[in-house]
């Protein structure tokens, strides 16, 4: 590896062990290290696909093929974000689907707060906490 002699916050080099979940919703496990400090996932560190939101409702109104391709939703589906009350209750039962599949891959508690906290976007989106930076 070359290294150039550029640095951020002072330092040149910064070492990534990351471990995802089995559907890539977040990262389950890992580390970011430099010379002065180790940050963990699952402590310090917080991942979640910023994806997370769509594949919730993509896969509510049973929109994904076989391989978990998202199709297009309906006209409705995509452009309202006020749920009826059966659409409501079919997110819920996604992000609860969600949240059973990783409490089973033994996601640290901090990450499965920040996915479940990111799934209300499903619901209402004006809570999704995800800075997108499509500005």
């Amino acid at each position: 590896m070359e290294v150039y002699g550029t640095t951020w916050q002072g330092d040149s080099e910064w070492n990534y062990e990351i471990i995802f979940d089995s559907k890539f919703t977040c990262i389950k496990a890992g580390t970011v290290s430099v010379a002065s400090f180790i940050h963990s996932y699952g402590e310090s560190l917080n991942y979640v696909n910023a994806a997370l939101i769509e594949m919730i409702r993509l896969e509510a109104f049973h929109q994904l093929d076989d391989d978990g391709n998202g199709a297009t939703l309906n006209e409705e589906t995509e452009t309202d974000d006020n749920l009826n009350h059966d659409q409501n209750n079919r997110v819920r039962a996604s992000i609860a689907k969600v949240t059973n599949e990783l409490r089973n891959e033994d996601i640290p508690v901090r990450t499965l707060s920040m996915v479940q906290r990111v799934c209300q976007g499903a619901i209402h989106p004006e809570l999704d906490p995800i800075d997108y930076n499509m500005d």
